[in-house]
């Protein structure tokens, strides 16, 4: 395994982590004004979760994109679930494809929240006040 810097990397606190979700990156730390970190693949996802608990900053929530082919959520989930077992903590984790019946069951499943593609603004604003109650993100966005 890879040794990483995650006080250097963390810069400010990340509060999601995205796993994949390139394309919305910019959504949820522009529009949304989360602090976000990224991971390309889910060894350095489940890196960045253990040392976030670890060092009692958890993420509030992660996002994964299941149409990455190299992401296999019951696998995914089987780790995160153990690394907030042993911390004795939780995550929320969210999904973004196509809602299809297969996606929709194995979320369910997995519980998992499921956001289904295209993402828009729309589709997560109501992220906002589950994870950053006294953020006027929204608000000043919109007044522009």
């Amino acid at each position: 395994m890879h040794e990483i810097d995650y006080e250097t990397k963390r810069m400010g606190e990340a509060e999601c982590l995205l796993l994949g979700c390139a394309e919305v990156a910019d959504l949820f730390s522009t529009e949304l004004d989360f602090h976000v970190e990224r991971a390309q693949n889910e060894e350095v996802a489940l890196s960045s979760i253990a040392a976030s608990l670890k060092a009692n900053k958890k993420f509030h929530f992660i996002l994964v994109d299941l149409d990455d082919s190299a992401l296999l959520l019951p696998r995914f989930m089987g780790s995160v679930n153990k690394l907030c077992e042993k911390e004795k903590d939780k995550i929320d984790v969210y999904a973004i494809a196509a809602a299809t019946p297969r996606i929709e069951k194995i979320c369910r499943e997995f519980k998992v929240s499921l956001l289904s593609k295209p993402v828009t603004l729309e589709k997560i604003k109501h992220l906002v006040p589950l994870y950053k109650p006294d953020s006027e993100a929204l608000s000043a966005r919109s007044a522009r």
